[in-house]
This record gives structure tokens, sequence and C-alpha cells, in this order.
């Protein structure tokens, strides 16, 4: 089987704030594909993409692993005051998420500054 990755922007899945999942994220993952998000992705989303993707997938379906990655997670005040005034004017979170199909990515490690996913 030929392994096959997708990049899509976070605008793709801005449904999630709408409690909906476009289907073709659920095609994607069922068709065992791994994708990864420009930006990362909310703790909330997280559990509705969760949700809609188990209700919206056969039994058989193994599940999902999902890891979040924040780039520029700095402690300092002034470091939190210019993330802020970068995501207000521009509108983009940074960092990047990674989905794919639990019988495909074994296990993904999280470092602070980089992601490890291991498929199969």
């Amino acid at each position: 089987m030929q392994l096959k990755i997708k990049l899509l922007p976070h605008k793709k899945i801005l449904e999630l704030k709408r409690g909906h999942v476009d289907w073709k994220i659920i095609r994607d993952l069922k068709n065992e594909n791994i994708l990864i998000i420009d930006e990362e992705i909310t703790p909330s989303e997280q559990s509705i993409l969760i949700n809609e993707i188990m209700t919206n997938i056969s039994d058989d379906f193994s599940g999902i692993e999902i890891a979040c990655l924040d780039i520029n997670k700095d402690k300092t005040l002034l470091k939190k005051l210019q993330k802020l005034l970068v995501r207000i004017i521009s509108g983009k979170r940074s960092g990047m998420t990674i989905i794919g199909p639990a019988n495909i990515v074994k296990k993904i490690k999280k470092n602070p500054e980089y992601l490890v996913v291991y498929v199969e």
C-alpha cells in the first residue's frame, strides 16, 4: 500500500468551530491518508473532529491519532503579546496539526520543537 500525505490549510477545517467536519477530511482518513494542517487546532476543534469522524466512519475503523505542535510556545510576556498581535492582525495561529488513521500512524512522539510520526 502507498502512503499518502495531504497538506491542508486551516481554513479547510474552520467548520469545526460550528461543529461540522468537511466530508473530504472524513473520506481522506477513511482512505488511510495522513493529514497535515498548517496551524495548531484547538482542543475543542480536536474533540469535534474526533467525535464527527468516529460517528461517520464504520465500526471497523481503528480510530485516529492526532497531535498538535505550537512552534512559537514562548513563556515571556513580550513574546506572548507579540504572538497575540500577529494572530489578531493575520488571523493565523502558529504551529501544525497531524491527523492520521490509527492503523497507519502507530505513534506520534511530541517534542516542544518537533513531532516524529511512526507509520506502519
